[in-house]
C-alpha cells in the first residue's frame, strides 16, 4: 500500500491510496471541472491502474508562416507538405493543446504515480544562462506551456544562448 499525492499551484489537489489488492481509493479531491471530467474519463477505480489508459497530449499548430514570407527562417525545422513548405519558429508558431489545459498533465501524473511509473527527477539546472531548473520548466509545462516559446515566456529558459531549447523540447515530449 502506498499514497499518491498531487498538489499543483492551480489549486488542484488529489490524495489517493493504492491498496494492497492493487486498487486505488481517492481520499481527498479538490480540482477544477476540467480535472474532474478527465478523471472520470481516464480513471476507472474498479480496475487496477495497470489497465488505465494514459491520455496523450496532442498539439495543434494554429499558424505557420511560409519560408517565402520569412526567408531568414530558412534552415530551421522544416515541415514539408504536399502544397506548402513551412517552417516552425518560436516567433511564428502558436500551438495549443486540443481542448486540453493543465488538467491533462495532472491526470497523466496521477495515472503514472498509480502505475508506479512516475519518475522523480533531480532538480537540475536546464538553462544555465537564466538559472532555470528542471522543476521550474516542468511546473510551466503543467500549467499549460506546451511549446518552447511558452516555456520561455514563463521561465525565461532558452532566452539566452539557446543551447537548452533542445532539452526543453525533450521535456515537452516526455511529459
Amino acid at each position: 500500500m502506498y499514497t499518491i499525492e498531487i498538489n499543483y499551484p492551480t489549486c488542484d489537489y488529489i490524495k489517493a491510496i493504492v491498496t494492497d489488492d492493487g486498487l486505488v481509493e481517492i481520499q481527498k479531491l479538490i480540482t477544477c471541472h476540467a480535472v474532474s471530467e478527465l478523471l472520470k474519463e481516464y480513471v476507472n477505480l474498479s480496475l487496477p491502474p495497470s489497465q488505465w489508459v494514459l491520455p496523450e497530449i496532442k498539439i495543434k499548430i494554429n499558424s505557420v508562416e511560409s519560408k517565402k514570407d520569412r526567408p531568414e527562417t530558412s534552415g530551421l525545422l522544416d515541415v514539408e507538405g504536399p502544397t506548402v513548405q513551412a517552417v516552425q519558429t518560436v516567433q511564428t508558431v502558436q500551438a495549443s493543446l486540443l481542448g486540453q489545459n493543465h488538467a491533462i498533465y495532472i491526470i497523466r501524473e496521477f495515472i503514472l504515480k498509480a502505475q508506479n511509473k512516475w519518475i522523480y527527477a533531480e532538480d537540475i539546472e536546464i538553462c544555465h544562462c537564466r538559472k532555470v531548473t528542471q522543476s521550474q520548466i516542468l511546473n510551466s509545462l503543467y500549467l499549460g506551456s506546451n511549446t518552447p516559446y511558452l516555456v520561455m515566456q514563463k521561465t525565461k529558459a532558452g532566452s539566452g544562448c539557446g543551447q537548452c531549447v533542445q532539452d526543453i523540447e525533450k521535456l515537452l515530449k516526455e511529459v
